[in-house]
Parts: C-alpha cells; sequence; structure tokens
C-alpha cells in the first residue's frame, strides 16, 4: 500500500483484446464476428448493439473487431460521429472521408490502379472542408447527392467499386445515444439511405432504452417501432455474469489493500456489507471503477488513521448514496455514542427515524442495514435481533479499546478521520506514535518527551501530552512487542505529579486529569503482562527512592482491585497475585519510612501515609503526626484535602470550577472537632500572617458548611 500510485486512475478505458476480459464477453463477441462473417447475402446490413451505459459495449466492439481480424476478407472501419457534432452535411462528408484510408490501402497493396484510386478520392472529394492540418477544395458532395439527377449514379459507382473488390467492409459507430435527437436521425439517415452500399455492415453501439425515449420525446414518434424499421437485427450485450463481475471488484479492491491485514471482525462486516448493500449495487465495471478511483485517492490520505474495510464501505456510500453520507457526517457524535442506555432506546429510536425522515423506502433500508453493520450500538437499539459483527453493543473498557484500537468508523475518537480525511492539531497520528517508540531508548528519554508534549499547549489551551496519553492507551500491545513496558511503568511512576495543567483537567473524553490518564495507561500496561512480569517490574521500581511519591498512590489503586483499600470486592483481573502484593508492599512501606523526611509535597506524603496506614496504622499515626507538627504544615495537609468540581448550569455554556472539602476525607485522618479547634485558635492567633489567619478561618468556615452535601 505504501507503493500504490495514486495517480493510476481507472479512466473507463475499454479494453482491447480478449486476454483483458475478466467479465466474459469474448465468446459472444465470437459469435458476432462469425454472424457478421459468414453472412452470404451482399446486402446492406445494420445491427445494434444494445446496454446500458457503464456495461461494456465498447468493449465488446473491441473484441469483435480483434476476432474480424483473422478474416482476410474483411475490412474494418471506425466513423466516430464525435468528431463532426453539426449539421448533416459535415456527418456526410465525414462519413466519406472514413472510407478513404481503405482506397489508399488498397493502393498501396496494388490491388487497385492509380487511376481507380483517383477516380474514387475524386468522387469522394467533392466537397470543401478544412481539418486544420489539410483543406479539400471541391464541389459539395452533399449537393450531389440532393441532386436526384447524380444521386443514383453516384451511389452507383461507389457500390460498383466496393462490390468490385470482393470484400466485407464493417464500419462501426459507438455512442450514438451520447448525441442529440437530430444527430441521431442524421446517422440513422446515413445508414438507411445515403451509404446502404452493398458489402457494408453497421454495427451501431447504443442504450436502446435512452434512443427510443429520446426520439419520442423530441420527435413525437414511436421510438422502439423507428428502431425496427432501421435496424435488421437488434443484439443486447450480456450484463456480465455475477461471478465475474465480483472478481473484478475483489482485484481492483486488492489492488488498493495491498498491505491490509484482515481480522476476522473485519471479515465478518465486509461479508455483511458486501452482501447485504454493495454486492446489489455493483451491476457494471463502471460502477467497479468510480469506486476504484475514489479509494485510490482518498484512503492513502488517511490509511494510517482508518479501517481499510470501514473506509470502503462508507466511500461506497459517499459515492452512491450520498444523502446518507451527508446525514452520518452531520451527526457523528450520535452515530459514534458509546453509552447508549437501554431505557433511552426509544429516543434513540425517534432520533434515527428523524434522521431517515427524507430517504426514499430503498434508501432507508440501506441506511438501517448499515447503521446495524458499522455502528453496532445504534444498531442494537434498532433491532435487537439482528446483530453484525463481533463487537460488543453495550459500553464498556473492552469493547472501546477493540474499537480504537481497528481504527473503527463507529470508535468516536476515529469517525471524523473518514470525513474530514485530515488530521487537526489535538490529535496524535498513529504515525507519531509508532515514531514514539522507535525512538524511545531510556527512561529519560520519555520523561524528556513527556515533559515536551506537556509544553505544548494548544488552541484549546489543553497540552498536547494529554491527547498523547489518551492514545497511548490503546498501544499496549505495541508498547510491549518494542519491550518498552518496564520504561514506561518506571517513567510514569517517576514523574506522573509533573504533568497537572488547568485545562488537561476539564472534560477531555476518557478521562479528566493527566494522572488519571496516566492510571488508565498503567492499567492497559499491567493487563498485557503476566503476573509474574507485572510483580517484577514494580518490585524494582518501588526500591527507587525517585518513586516513593507517585508509588504510594498507584501500587494502592493496584491494591483495590485486591480489595485493599476500602475496595468492596476483589476484582476479575488483578493483574498480580495477593502474595506478590504483599511483598510489594512492605518493600514500598520500608522505602516510605526510610526516606519520608525527603518527601517534599504535602500532597504526596499524605499519599505515602494513606498507604502505610492500610498496612501498619501505628507508623501511619506516627509519620501524620511528624508531618502536621507544624500549624503552617497542618494547613498545607487540610489544604490537601480540598476536591475540585466542575458545573454547568442547565442550557448554559460556561462551566464553574468549584473546590470543596469534606467533613468524612478529615475523618480519615483527624478527628473533626479537634481540627475545628485548632483552625480556630490559628485564626485567632495574631502571631500568625494574615494569609494565614484567613486561610485556616476559610478551611474553618467550609467545614462548618461542607459544599459536598449540596453537591
Amino acid at each position: 500500500m505504501e507503493n500504490i500510485d495514486r495517480n493510476h486512475f481507472e479512466l473507463d478505458k475499454p479494453i482491447t483484446s480478449s486476454s483483458e476480459d475478466i467479465l466474459g464477453y469474448s465468446n459472444f463477441s465470437k459469435s458476432v464476428a462469425e454472424l457478421i462473417h459468414n453472412r452470404t447475402s451482399s446486402d446492406g446490413f445494420v445491427i445494434s448493439l444494445s446496454a446500458p451505459w457503464g456495461y461494456g459495449k465498447t468493449s465488446c466492439i473491441n473484441l469483435v473487431k480483434e476476432q474480424l481480424k483473422d478474416y482476410n476478407d474483411t475490412e474494418i472501419i471506425d466513423f466516430n460521429p464525435w468528431c463532426m457534432l453539426g449539421n448533416q452535411e459535415d456527418l456526410f462528408i465525414n462519413f466519406f472521408l472514413s472510407l478513404k484510408p481503405y482506397i489508399q490501402k488498397l493502393y498501396n497493396l496494388k490491388a487497385i490502379t492509380k487511376k481507380e484510386m483517383k477516380g474514387f478520392f475524386n468522387l469522394l472529394s467533392g466537397f470543401s472542408i478544412n481539418l486544420g492540418f489539410a483543406k479539400y477544395d471541391c464541389k459539395n458532395l452533399a449537393t450531389t447527392f440532393q441532386q436526384s439527377s447524380n444521386i443514383l449514379e453516384q451511389k452507383n459507382e461507389i457500390e460498383n467499386f466496393l462490390a468490385s473488390q470482393n470484400k466485407k467492409i464493417i464500419v462501426f459507430i459507438d455512442d450514438i445515444d451520447r448525441l442529440n435527437v437530430n444527430e441521431i436521425i442524421q446517422i440513422f439517415r446515413l445508414v438507411k439511405a445515403v451509404a446502404n452500399f452493398k458489402n457494408i455492415t453497421y454495427i451501431l453501439a447504443y442504450d436502446a432504452d435512452i434512443v427510443a425515449s429520446a426520439l419520442q420525446q423530441e420527435q413525437l414518434i414511436d421510438g422502439k417501432k423507428y428502431l425496427e424499421k432501421i435496424i435488421q437485427l437488434q443484439l443486447s450485450l450480456p450484463f456480465p455474469q455475477k461471478n465475474s463481475l465480483e472478481n473484478y471488484f475483489l482485484k481492483k479492491m486488492n489492488e488498493i489493500a495491498t498491505d491490509v491485514e484482515l481480522s476476522d471482525n473485519d471479515r465478518e462486516i465486509w461479508g455483511n456489507a458486501y452482501t447485504e448493500i454493495i454486492k446489489r449495487h455493483i451491476r457494471n465495471p463502471r460502477e467497479i471503477n468510480r469506486l476504484y478511483n475514489a479509494l485510490i485517492t482518498t484512503y492513502p490520505i488517511i490509511r494510517n488513521e482508518v479501517n481499510f474495510i470501514d473506509f470502503a464501505i462508507i466511500e461506497f456510500i459517499r459515492i452512491f448514496y450520498n444523502q446518507i453520507w451527508q446525514i452520518i457526517s452531520n451527526n457523528q457524535k450520535f452515530f459514534s455514542e458509546e453509552d447508549i442506555r437501554y431505557e433511552n432506546k426509544d429516543q434513540y429510536k425517534n432520533q434515527i427515524d428523524t434522521l431517515l425522515m427524507n430517504l426514499e423506502e430503498k434508501e432507508k433500508n440501506i441506511a438501517l442495514t448499515l447503521i446495524k453493520i458499522l455502528f453496532p450500538n445504534l444498531g442494537s437499539i434498532i433491532n435487537q435481533s439482528v446483530w453484525y459483527g463481533s463487537s460488543i453493543l453495550s459500553y464498556n473498557s473492552s469493547s472501546f479499546i477493540e474499537k480504537e484500537k481497528e481504527k473503527r468508523i463507529c470508535s468516536v475518537r476515529r469517525i471524523r478521520y473518514y470525513f474530514t480525511l485530515d488530521i487537526c492539531e489535538e490529535d496524535i497520528s498513529d504515525i507519531e506514535i509508532r515514531q514514539i517508540l522507535q525512538n524511545i531508548k531510556t527512561t529519560s528519554d520519555l520523561i524528556s518527551l513527556f515533559h515536551n508534549y506537556n509544553e505544548k499547549i494548544l488552541n484549546n489551551g489543553r497540552s498536547r501530552l494529554s491527547y498523547l496519553l489518551e492514545k497511548l492507551w490503546f498501544y499496549a500491545d505495541e508498547i510491549k512487542k518494542a519491550n518498552l513496558v518496564e520504561l514506561f511503568l518506571e517513567s510514569i511512576y517517576i514523574s506522573a505529579n509533573d504533568y497537572n495543567n488547568e485545562k488537561d483537567n476539564e472534560f477531555s473524553f476518557i478521562t479528566t486529569n493527566n494522572d488519571t490518564r496516566l492510571g488508565r495507561l498503567l492499567f492497559s500496561l499491567y493487563r498485557v503482562n503476566s503476573p509474574d512480569e507485572n510483580y517484577n517490574y514494580l518490585l524494582k521500581i518501588v526500591k527507587n527512592p525517585l518513586c516513593i511519591s507517585e508509588a504510594s498512590n498507584k501500587i494502592a489503586v493496584l491494591g483495590q482491585c485486591l480489595g485493599h483499600f476500602s475496595s468492596s470486592n476483589k476484582h476479575d483481573e488483578t493483574y498480580i497475585t495477593e502474595e506478590q502484593y504483599q511483598n510489594i508492599a512492605r518493600t514500598l512501606i520500608q522505602i516510605i519510612k526510610k526516606n519520608f523526611t525527603n518527601i517534599i509535597d504535602v500532597k504526596m506524603a499524605k499519599e505515602s501515609i494513606r498507604f502505610v496506614k492500610e498496612f501498619e496504622p501505628e507508623l501511619a499515626q506516627s509519620l501524620l503526626s511528624q508531618l502536621v507538627s507544624t500549624d503552617n504544615k497542618f494547613i498545607d495537609f487540610l489544604c490537601s484535602l480540598y476536591g475540585t468540581s466542575y458545573r454547568t448550569a442547565f442550557g448554559g455554556y460556561h462551566t464553574k470550577k468549584e473546590t470543596y472539602i469534606s467533613t468524612k476525607s478529615i475523618s480519615y485522618w483527624f478527628d473533626v472537632n479537634q481540627v475545628k479547634e485548632r483552625l480556630e485558635k490559628i485564626s485567632k492567633n495574631k502571631k500568625y500572617k494574615k494569609t494565614q489567619q484567613e486561610m485556616a478561618a476559610k478551611i474553618l468556615e467550609d467545614i462548618n458548611y461542607p459544599r459536598d452535601e449540596i453537591l
């Protein structure tokens, strides 16, 4: 795919040889050629070859020509009426000009004399026409034919000459259905009245329905009966066999997706889409080429961010059912919504009905089928008894991860790529992720990269790191394949507290802050390891004094999976055994005890004490007393207990940030009444700075009127 030639368009070019025939026209063309050659009558004959646009009439004509070239007594002449669109006189002139190469050929082969050639040329050159590169000046041939005293004599001379050569002349006239009505009638008058010579067979190619309809509308005549009078043998091009057409279609798709690895889910989704939607519409090579040309143009632009199967399906919809495509494009959030709740099913059904209300019944059915195939969450709402693909239809982290990893259009993070074909500034491309994984060699490399991305603030105020962390969640398998798991784990444990950006904490798609994003990344990395691998990595990490601050929090969260830290149940996935966890906990507690005085940040010190309290309450109380031994540190500790919430007024556009302190969180550490007494003393003690007194008073007020009870 990397080497795909985006300039190699299928330009609707007809085939010229049976070796190129993949649609099964060769046998039909051979039969037509034999029919023409085996005719025993020398009278002029008119054959029509009819088929709708795009079904390969010109290709079939070329195959007939190929067969006729095997016969020495047959001469092929192409007459293209497109080169002389204009009046009747020009059409007649150009037709007779088309006979000249045949006469020249006879002379070169010494089949006729120079005198005979000159006489015939004079006969055919009785007109004045400027072709740009040559000019003929003689009497007007059309005028000659229009003179009743000469027309029969002139025609007889031409006919006698042609008959004397004992050659069957086959004149092919293609694309008649692209002419206007007057020009169509001129063609039929030419072959039936003006140039109906002996030994000449005309093959006229057109769409009979279009020509008959045009004649009926413009000339108020019965088009079909008119054609019956002109055409002596009406042939219909056989439609391509389904197998042949399908093989051609798959051949063109494979030319695009040369390096695409399909999953079982891809094959199932493609099979359903092809059977239910695509197969019914692909009726001729031209439609296949339209899709092929679109895909070789659009897919390479965005190939690293989309799933090929989903993209091919949605491009098919864009080309052949554009109104459906527009509906999905204009409602991307609705179609990719993850958390679809069963109790709201009627609301979703009504929304789908509203979006599709202006579609014809056929297109509406196609749209509903498409939704079931590409958007399984909504598909479950449309018809719960019909499922397409193997994706889990109700929201959970596993299904979400799979959709993102497979780059499906139903992923809320991916859907816009299918319609914009572009990466916006906040997006982290898959190519960028792969380059990061290739370039990282050490923990310092990754920490430095995290810091650089954190310093890049986008127009929306968020750091680029927040988007990188969200994207890395889906690359745990690739990180493991690159042998970078330990490096990532250590980097997160060392530096997770360094990436706080106010805007990164507001309403991102997956998470609420960078700490949570890093936590999700940790668990995605745990998930790809065995318990023994996780144990060995983590035991090494907790022994590193640089990791103390984050290890207390991160190891505590891991402990919740095993039922520790007020977790009511043990999780199905624990990522580590109880015995291994206990050993890691003991090791971490010893490191905390040894290095506690080096923990400068009060919040991190609090997390270390919280961890110790789970296993050694007395040691935890000793560390807490040490931490809040002064009133300043006491106030700092209470400040670390504040939480943050974001409120949006109903129907409003602005979000308000609020901080609050919970009496419940205070009681975990202290006696609430003792805290109030101590704050009261600090707020009134003039030995403290005014700012310290005011802070103590504020905390006291927040405790007395806790906001968490309002929230």
